[in-house]
């Protein structure tokens, strides 16, 4: 159900998945089926602006997929969903500003998730060879925000800039007693986050992007022979269009990692340094 005024939407819904689930060799996961209720409301405090405050409570499942459950030497069958129960709480604000700032967006949200069960991938038998398992209980607490800012400097001249930024606590809480209890869960990094400057002109456009991760564990002790170190990796790209006729072509040059950083996301398994990628985008 939907209840709409000028100043509040409020949201009810409850959703009901039933899985059958049947293999013609080996065996089956089996089937599921979940009952899952979701209430969310957002109230708009001033009419004449365009702030927004949200929030929600969602009782979700996560089904394994084909791959978690059957993929060779990796597939796990016995694997079950994955269960969370999210509470979130956020504010959205826009605003077209003046002709230079012609629009500005912010969001920033905190939220809760209790799961159980999650579905995590990592290396058991050996570091080329990864299991996917449930973990028992994962705690997650954390905060979202991001930024969006147009700019018009001159008639034919546009700036694009664009950032978010995300905390994230998740920590394994299955065993009081074991030696993972509340240690960030492996390959979460607790930061992380991206950033966008662009010019945009009637000949080129040009673009400077970033990715940045905080430092995170392979494994659930969070212990310093088991912790990667944190990156940041740097784009730089340039583009522009053509019409052939009624044929739209784009035309884009990137150079990646282009402070050619050495850094892994997996350990034991570094990315590529400095390239650059070429590409032809044709519509018609």
């Amino acid at each position: 159900g939907k209840y709409v005024n000028e100043r509040i939407t409020a949201t009810v819904s409850l959703l009901n998945t039933f899985i059958n689930e049947e293999t013609r060799l080996g065996a089956c996961a089996g089937n599921h089926r979940k009952l899952t209720p979701y209430a969310g409301i957002s109230f708009k405090p001033f009419i004449e602006e365009e702030l927004h405050i949200r929030a929600f409570y969602k009782d979700i499942f996560r089904l394994p997929s084909f791959n978690d459950l059957y993929y060779s030497e990796t597939g796990n069958i016995d694997l079950l969903p994955e269960n969370t129960t999210q509470y979130n709480l956020g504010i959205t604000y826009e605003k077209k500003i003046n002709s230079f700032i012609s629009y500005l967006s912010i969001t920033a949200d905190a939220y809760y998730n209790k799961i159980s069960d999650k579905i995590i991938a990592i290396p058991t038998k050996n570091l080329f060879i990864w299991s996917v398992v449930n973990l028992g209980e994962v705690d997650i607490k954390g905060v979202d925000t991001s930024v969006h800012l147009n700019l018009q400097p001159w008639q034919r001249v546009g700036m694009d800039l664009s950032g978010n930024y995300t905390y994230q606590r998740a920590l394994d809480v299955t065993d009081s007693g074991g030696k993972t209890y509340r240690h960030q869960i492996a390959y979460t990094p607790r930061i992380s986050g991206s950033g966008q400057a662009g010019i945009i002109t009637p000949y080129v456009n040009l673009f400077y992007t970033f990715l940045f991760s905080g430092k995170k564990y392979v494994l659930g002790q969070n212990s310093t022979e088991n912790r990667i170190n944190g990156y940041i990796d740097h784009t730089l790209s340039a583009n522009r269009e053509f019409m052939f006729g009624k044929v739209k072509t784009s035309f884009t040059v990137e150079v990646l990692n282009f402070l050619n950083k050495n850094y892994e996301i997996v350990r034991y398994f570094p990315m590529p340094g400095r390239s650059v990628r070429v590409g032809l985008k044709v519509v018609y």
